[in-house]
């Protein structure tokens, strides 16, 4: 049985499985979750299940709405959605996220896709985290949209930092 922790494509492995590949998208969350656990139903199963339907029908609208991202964001890090205010992510939310669409994408045979909407907000994420040049996974974002005044050793902590989140919530949702 699947809970609520479990990645995206965890979750897109054992429906396809259970349903059969591509066919679980046409039903209805609530009955995908019941397919999925024996345990109450959460919210943050059912806004995964959303999400996922969400990334099937229309795989690029996650890079491409701003005010999408952060919400799947908050998501894809277990916190339930809620669409009556703009969450606040930081830098380690967004790489995990970014991390989880891409697999997601790759499961679905689809490539690598980075619009600029997803370059600008990634880079205001990192500006705000106080990065001056892109690290980890934000190697697409351009260095001249973020502030300069970051050591190289404030650099190193902060891929050091990505890595580790992205490791760490990998193994914690499996």
């Amino acid at each position: 049985m699947i809970n609520d922790l479990a990645s995206l494509v965890k979750i897109k492995q054992r429906l396809d499985q259970l349903i059969g590949k591509g066919t679980w998208v046409n039903y209805e969350v609530e009955t995908l979750a019941m397919e999925l656990t024996n345990e109450p139903v959460t919210q943050l199963l059912l806004d995964k299940l959303h999400v996922m339907r969400l990334l099937e029908k229309f795989p690029d609208q996650a890079y491409e709405d701003p005010f999408l991202f952060v919400n799947i964001a908050e998501v894809i890090n277990n916190s339930p959605a809620d669409f009556s205010s703009v969450p606040h992510i930081i830098m380690l939310e967004a790489a995990y996220t970014v991390h989880s669409i891409d697999e997601y994408r790759f499961a679905m045979g689809l490539v690598e896709y980075r619009p600029e909407a997803l370059i600008k907000t990634c880079a205001y994420l990192l500006n705000h985290d106080g990065a001056s040049e892109p690290v980890g996974l934000f190697k697409f974002i351009p260095k001249d949209l973020l502030s300069p005044g970051q050591f190289k050793e404030d650099s190193e902590a902060k891929e050091k930092a990505i890595k580790l989140y992205i490791d760490h919530m990998d193994a914690f949702t499996l």
